[in-house]
């Protein structure tokens, strides 16, 4: 079975923000807050002195392959 790519093939963007991952996953903002800190989600960015979360594009395809195995 096909798993569904990430992002689409006219997506260029080079960074990702948490809200968006939410959208492109369907993982609640939370849970994928919770995955970043303990290091289950590669890439994660913190965006100035803020709480903003930022993702590398490569990393997340990787990780995102990584958990829809066959």
């Amino acid at each position: 079975m096909k798993h569904k790519p990430l992002f689409a093939p006219n997506d260029y963007r080079k960074l990702i923000t948490i809200v968006d991952l939410e959208e492109l996953t369907g993982i609640k903002r939370s849970t994928l807050r919770t995955w970043v800190r303990a290091n289950k989600i590669p890439g994660g960015l913190r965006a100035g002195r803020g709480s903003r979360w930022l993702f590398r594009r490569e990393a997340l395809e990787e990780w995102w392959r990584s958990i829809n195995v066959d």
